[in-house]
């Protein structure tokens, strides 16, 4: 995944994330909610299949599944939103 699709995530009110933090490894709740909004805006927004998101970011396939189920979750309850 290229890396710069994660760009309007990184920024958000008074967060502001870089790429080792949000692909890096850990169970951070800001770090797990940008993941999981990354995941859903790839495949949703971007068309990015879940496998190839999988592949990239070195998790399981239902890692990805979750992800993105819960990353719309988020992007629905208007917490975040890829144009801020």
């Amino acid at each position: 995944m290229d890396r710069a699709a994660v760009h309007p995530i990184r920024r958000h009110k008074r967060h502001v994330f870089n790429d080792n933090y949000i692909f890096g490894k850990g169970r951070q709740r800001d770090r797990v909610r940008a993941r999981d909004l990354v995941c859903y805006w790839s495949v949703v927004e971007l068309g990015i299949s879940m496998a190839d998101l999988a592949r990239k970011l070195e998790v399981t396939l239902s890692a990805v599944s979750y992800a993105v189920r819960r990353g719309e979750k988020e992007a629905k309850q208007g917490h975040f939103n890829p144009e801020d």
